[in-house]
């Protein structure tokens, strides 16, 4: 089963990358997938919190650069941050339930 995840380097986390539709398969099957993404799921809360200290610190050098080149790089930095914790928010939030239809 964990051949169905892989590892997401942007997001820094293994997400599910399934082979056919949830229903396609089997009830044990999907217990066991969801076993392995609940492992993953529960690493998202700390990979946006070292994230929004990065941030914190981009967002702080940013305030006292003076170099309109460097702040602009720092914005984008921080928008590619802002970016990577919008989607970990949003993937937290996928909480898959057993499908009695699994075969």
């Amino acid at each position: 089963m964990q051949e169905l995840f892989l590892e997401d380097k942007r997001l820094g986390i293994n997400l599910p990358k399934l082979e056919k539709q949830w229903d396609g398969y089997s009830v044990t099957e999907q217990s066991k997938i969801l076993s392995i993404w609940e492992k993953e799921r529960a690493k998202i809360p700390d990979r946006i919190k070292d994230l929004e200290n990065i941030v914190k610190i981009k967002t702080n050098d940013m305030l006292v650069e003076n170099d309109e080149e460097k702040m602009v790089k720092l914005n984008n930095e921080i928008m590619k941050f802002a970016s990577i914790i919008n989607d970990l928010n949003i993937w937290y939030r996928i909480e898959p339930t057993i499908s009695k239809k699994g075969s």
